[in-house]
């Protein structure tokens, strides 16, 4: 899925815009084994400008509970992505 709808979007980004960010997450987790949504937690991504890698692996909740960057309230990740330099 990458290959179509990520790498397009981001060689469209870089092309058009050298100040250019995207924030990539699921809207919510709904785990096999309960077959409904919780309100845990979701892993998200921010690549752009005056962004810098704060963990490595795959895109997943675990590697996102690894990471040092937590996030309790939706409005300050915005807050996070829009206004970090």
């Amino acid at each position: 899925m990458d290959q179509y709808i990520v790498a397009p979007v981001l060689q469209r980004l870089k092309a058009e815009d050298p100040d250019w960010r995207i924030l990539i997450l699921p809207d919510h987790p709904t785990p096999c084994r309960l077959r409904t949504h919780t309100s845990a937690p979701v892993p998200f991504a921010i690549a752009g400008k005056g962004m810098e890698a704060v963990t490595s692996g795959p895109f997943c909740e675990t590697t996102a509970e690894q990471s040092d960057l937590h996030v309790q309230k939706g409005s300050n990740l915005m807050e996070y992505f829009l206004t970090v330099r």
